[in-house]
């Protein structure tokens, strides 16, 4: 069968961040370079453990207390205590029931006469009513300590400042609830509404408010788009507001939640239209646009002020965290299934979010989810597939400009990256079928992609346009290129058991053509390819968990070597020895020239996906399913490093500048893992087992002069005549020997000089006895 050629389709935009219409739209350079970000899940908080199908709407945390409080569509309050001698078990909350309408927010309001503890929580509902509760009673049922009724429809949002309430409500209006006076020396605060607000056209759905003294601002939100600014003035008791500017059209769709974070004058809407709005609180220009890349609706945001980053989730389950000041998304995780994909019994989703000190809350309509979220750690992560990273290779130029790392996903995308700051630059798009592998051919600048339904397509990763190879039956995994002689040659190999060779060598005039096809493993798959140029042959492997090796020019099998004992998934070369990686968790060395098995390394506790050598120094690096990366000194058998990832990883490369190793991850990430670190342990290891030599050669040292000295006092308590030092005899040249006391032989050793031993870098002790005065 002849090769065919036909165009593809190229995108210059990270799959990640699609474009918007909108003007400013953030692109994302997926990933921090200052350190990387990992959310370890702590607890699942669930609001129905009966199964009563109740959904949570929102939540709010106590810090002080360590109390959690979740809003649910039947009017109760879910909440649990953190902390104390007894925390509250987490499929067990407690209730404070008294609305007849669903939750729709919580807040919390302290003040030094709320209540016993200072803290009490604030509830707006469908039912139209605003309700302070006291939750620290023993008795919940008197919780309730005042009922707000005014508005005419449901209450959307509350925010609380000093003692002021502002409520905004689908009867379209705001409500300005205020604390009345003379009740400082009473157990509570007790509200009565001070002005209302009723000049908006549609629902109004979000509000936030902040003062500085006796001014502040206060912005109201709306179901059409809409913003509006108020000055606030506090005069005393006297609050005075007055229209400050208007912003009909922020979004073209309604707002649905707004966060002011005054310290950086900044104001952030989520919206129907499935984008995040950054603008300048003072003026309302926009600055930022974040679209939803997974076309849902963002349903929650919070604002991490140590670290100055906005946390997003959304109805696709993505928690996303952005740095506002960078326009860069530093961390994506899927932390729940998506609603369209999560079982019937496990309904999905996030609703809200917050975050406090080192803990990410949240929820989704089952319940609270709490991760514990840890920062610069020892890998980098970029997201841009929606997919399984199934392959990662790199492309490493004579110039810095010429790096390109190349990720392919399930997701049917190839992604270029820039490897220094891991900005996607283009994106190419495979419409025919899924890609089952990829490979960068160094001989000729090829993308190479083995696809699922037996075809191989060679890309040119400039044009995008490419060439399809038909002759496989079945999916193709594995491929590899060989030079030999003038001939560049493409081999490949999969599911039929096949291995085909083809010859790619750029000409003018000629396409690529197949030169050769035959039955290598068949029936059995072929999982893992490669070509050995010190021996100039083919190594293949399988399902039938041997390891075939294959002459280059006859294409005669020249060995068979056996010894795993399950499917053998990948192979690396390291001068005369093969390693190969299987799924009964191990990886084999053998030795090519004998075709005998050298040593097995029980490498991790699950399948080992693949394997490869770093050349500078001969290290094995192997991963598995089992979310580990270890590097290995494979003669000894030894393990230098290991590194942990949250998700499952499923394809390795190396950037050797960089001195970087790359993963793709079951869940659509692409880690960087610093090797420096591996190389680091290795030589701490060699100055280590250096200083010990040292310290056991002067050990050594001390214990034979030790044995001298105890010699010379015994031979001085026998009172033997020992010979004078040549130094004596010098001095006194024909004198008679005389004895010599343990004293004074003891006072001689002792002033002996020391010199230095450059060799070993310590000092060893010279004497002028010699072995006969011994």
């Amino acid at each position: 069968t002849g090769p065919r050629q036909h165009g593809g389709q190229v995108s210059s935009t990270c799959a990640c961040c699609p474009l918007d219409a909108v003007p400013r739209v953030s692109r994302g350079k997926m990933g921090d370079t200052t350190g990387g970000m990992d959310f370890v899940k702590l607890h699942h908080f669930r609001a129905d453990p009966n199964g009563d199908g109740a959904a949570v709407i929102c939540h709010c945390y106590v810090r002080e207390k360590r109390a959690l409080f979740l809003g649910r569509s039947d009017g109760r309050i879910a909440w649990w205590l953190r902390s104390g001698a007894k925390p509250q078990p987490e499929n067990e909350p407690l209730f404070l029931e008294g609305h007849l309408g669903a939750v729709r927010c919580l807040e919390i309001l302290r003040s030094p006469n709320a209540g016993t503890e200072g803290i009490l929580l604030v509830s707006g509902s469908s039912d139209r009513t605003i309700r302070l509760w006291d939750p620290w009673l023993r008795d919940t049922k008197r919780a309730c300590i005042q009922t707000l009724r005014a508005h005419e429809g449901s209450v959307n949002a509350l925010t609380l400042h000093g003692q002021l309430l502002f409520s905004v409500s689908t009867d379209r209006t705001l409500r300005l609830w205020q604390m009345d006076a003379g009740r400082e020396l009473l157990l509570y605060p007790w509200y009565s509404l001070h002005e209302t607000l009723a000049d908006f056209e549609c629902w109004v759905n979000a509000v936030a408010v902040h003062v500085t003294g006796d001014n502040g601002e206060l912005y109201v939100a709306d179901e059409h788009g809409g913003l509006l600014g108020y000055q606030l003035n506090l005069n005393g008791r006297q609050v005075g507001l007055q229209r400050w500017h208007r912003h009909p059209s922020v979004h073209p769709l309604g707002i649905t939640h707004m966060l002011l974070v005054h310290h950086e004058n900044l104001l952030l809407t989520l919206s129907y239209d499935q984008t995040v709005r950054a603008l300048i609180a003072s003026s309302g220009q926009q600055i930022l646009t974040i679209p939803n890349p997974h076309l849902v609706r963002y349903t929650g945001m919070c604002w991490h002020s140590d670290e100055q980053q906005l946390f997003l989730v959304d109805e696709a389950g993505d928690c996303a965290v952005w740095s506002i000041a960078r326009e860069t998304c530093v961390k994506r995780e899927r932390l729940v299934l998506p609603r369209k994909l999560a079982p019937a019994s496990e309904a999905a989703g996030l609703v809200c979010v917050s975050t406090h000190a080192d803990e990410l809350l949240a929820a989704d309509v089952t319940g609270c989810h709490v991760w514990n979220v840890v920062r610069d750690i020892a890998y980098r992560e970029v997201s841009g597939h929606q997919g399984p990273v199934i392959a990662v290779q790199a492309c490493e130029g004579a110039r810095a400009d010429e790096h390109v790392l190349y990720s392919a996903s399930l997701d049917n995308t190839i992604c270029a990256w820039d490897p220094y700051d891991m900005t996607c630059i283009s994106t190419l798009h495979e419409v025919h079928s899924e890609i089952a592998c990829l490979l960068y051919a160094h001989v000729n600048g090829f993308l190479i992609s083995g696809n699922d339904d037996g075809s191989i397509r060679l890309w040119n990763p400039d044009s995008g346009s490419t060439i399809n190879l038909l002759e496989h039956t079945n999916t193709v995994c594995c491929l590899d290129v060989a030079v030999r002689g003038r001939s560049e040659l493409l081999l490949s190999a999969g599911f039929d058991g096949h291995i085909a060779v083809w010859d790619i060598t750029k000409r003018r005039y000629s396409m690529p053509q197949i030169e050769t096809i035959w039955k290598a493993h068949a029936p059995h798959e072929i999982l893992a390819l490669r070509f050995d140029p010190m021996h100039m042959t083919v190594i293949s492997a399988g399902n039938d968990t041997h390891v075939k090796v294959w002459s280059i020019y006859t294409y005669e099998l020249v060995a068979t070597l056996r010894g795993h004992t399950d499917s053998v998934t990948t192979l690396a070369l390291d001068g005369n020895f093969l390693l190969s990686g299987s799924e009964d968790s191990t990886v084999r060395v053998w030795d090519l020239h004998a075709h005998t098995l050298l040593q097995t390394i029980q490498a991790h506790d699950g399948a080992v996906e693949q394997i490869l050598i770093v050349p500078e120094t001969g290290f094995l690096v192997s991963c598995a399913m089992d979310k580990r990366v270890r590097v290995w000194h494979y003669g000894e058998k030894r393990l230098i490093k290991e590194y942990t990832h949250p998700e499952s990883i499923r394809s390795l490369a190396l950037l050797r500048k960089l001195r970087k190793i790359v993963c793709g991850t079951e869940q659509h990430h692409i880690v960087l893992f610093p090797l420096e670190e591996a190389i680091e342990a290795e030589e701490e290891r060699r100055r280590a087992l250096a200083a010990s030599s040292d310290a056991d050669a002067n050990a050594a040292d001390s214990r034979a002069l030790a044995d001298a000295s105890g010699n010379l006092n015994n031979a001085a308590a026998t009172s033997l005549p020992l010979p004078a030092t040549a130094g004596e005899q010098l001095g006194a040249k024909g004198a008679k020997p005389t004895a010599v006391t343990a004293t004074a032989r003891s006072a001689h050793i002792s002033t002996s000089a020391e010199t230095a031993d450059p060799g070993r870098g310590g000092t060893v002790p010279t004497s002028s006895i010699t072995p006969a005065e011994i």
